[in-house]
């Protein structure tokens, strides 16, 4: 799980120009947090090239008619900035290394000199100020749990003082950082802000919600289907209701997430507001009412009927043909029209019209264009736009290879 999160929080551009000097030089093994400022040595090797050269064997040139350049291997100083809590401290991610850039951010040009001690700048901001901007009533205090114990936009409390009393609010993070959500205090300063996002002060308490939190001045507008376990038909971008309350009657909107994640909407385990919710999920918000029902395209049964040219002699007939379903034993031509159930298909021109014949290449359901249920009153009262002046001579047709 946690792979995913160097991803996510780690920064992969260049930091600013080096300051006057060095920083102190990483350890392995010491705790570093967001903002701490380190150094570390970096060999570097240039790319080594070979140029064609026209007198092989001469000055430069070697015998094999090149010229070699490159291979000069230098060693430089460079200042990093932590980026990730969690990874900074793991030698595995230490700045300089293959991974340095998931946990650290480099300076773009060397550092000479000693700049002095690494600072240590906080990492969750805004602090424990008094003066914090009030957004509500407290939910209920955080307290220590595991991965799965808070979900995401779950709210918490946290008393940075008593004296005065100041209480701050954090919202739990989407998955996978709500996994931290359980294992550190919004205030801890080695992985608050893993899991955590800061929304404003509190005063007071509010009655307990179930969560996600159900804001009516959210309403994303009416309610889709109730969500079914038993349902394996949901797709990328299905939306489904979940009840959280029944008195009053309170319903969420989660839709599912696209592809490869919405391979999890059609496994109970996954389903909305559950533990692994967000694997599969994406909380919309609260809604209200139900949609007007509307009705689907349904297959139709009976007969459909198209136009068709039939060659006779001396002049090409237009023909009302019946469109019957698909069939393994007819000879079909270009131009012909079948059905799958209600969808129609017309058989390509030459050559393709080969394998509208084979059962192979059988038209399924999975195309749109629904049979029309009317059939034409009549032939169409148009004339052919030509009369052959003579009976047509018949050209030998040639069979397709078997």
């Amino acid at each position: 799980m946690f792979k995913y999160l160097s991803i996510a929080l780690g920064a992969s551009l260049m930091g600013s120009a080096s300051a006057a000097g060095c920083n102190a030089a990483y350890s392995a093994g010491s705790t570093y947090v967001v903002g701490d400022l380190v150094s570390t040595s970096v060999t570097t090797t240039t790319p080594v090239t070979y140029t064609p050269c026209s007198e092989p064997g001469v000055g430069t040139c070697t015998a094999n008619g090149f010229v070699l350049s490159g291979g000069v291997t230098t060693t430089e100083s460079f200042n990093y900035e932590c980026n990730s809590e969690y990874w900074c401290s793991n030698a595995g991610f230490a700045p300089g290394g293959p991974y340095s850039d998931l946990a650290w951010t480099k300076d773009s040009t060397a550092c000479t000199g000693t700049a002095g001690t690494a600072s240590k700048r906080p990492t969750n901001a805004p602090t424990s100020s008094p003066t914090a901007a009030i957004v509500g009533g407290c939910p209920a205090a955080w307290a220590v749990g595991g991965m799965t114990t808070y979900s995401e936009n779950q709210q918490v409390s946290v008393t940075v003082t008593t004296t005065p009393l100041v209480q701050l609010i954090y919202k739990c993070k989407a998955w996978p950082y709500s996994g931290f959500c359980g294992q550190f205090s919004p205030l801890d300063a080695a992985g608050g802000s893993l899991g955590w996002t800061y929304v404003g002060g509190c005063t007071g308490t509010i009655t307990p919600t179930s969560s996600p939190t159900y804001d009516p001045s959210d309403i994303v507008g009416a309610c889709p289907g109730d969500y079914n376990s038993a349902t394996t038909s949901y797709v990328a971008g299905s939306q489904v209701s979940l009840t959280v309350s029944t008195t009053p009657l309170k319903k969420i909107v989660y839709e599912c997430k696209a592809w490869p994640n919405s391979g999890y909407c059609n496994q109970s385990v996954y389903a909305p507001g559950g533990t692994y919710s967000d694997m599969g999920w994406t909380l919309v918000g609260p809604c209200e009412g139900t949609f007007a029902p509307t009705v689907a395209p349904t297959a139709f049964a009976g007969d459909c009927m198209y136009v068709k040219v039939v060659t006779t002699t001396p002049t090409p007939t237009p023909t009302v043909m019946n469109i019957a379903a698909w069939s393994s034993s007819t000879l079909y031509e270009a131009g012909d029209q079948v059905r799958i159930q209600g969808t129609t298909y017309k058989c390509k021109p030459w050559p393709f019209y080969f394998w509208c014949r084979m059962a192979a290449y059988q038209p399924t359901t999975s195309s749109t264009g629904y049979c029309s249920p009317s059939s034409p009153s009549a032939a169409p009262t148009y004339a052919p736009t030509y009369s052959p002046s003579a009976a047509p001579t018949n050209a030998p047709t040639t069979a397709p290879p078997a």
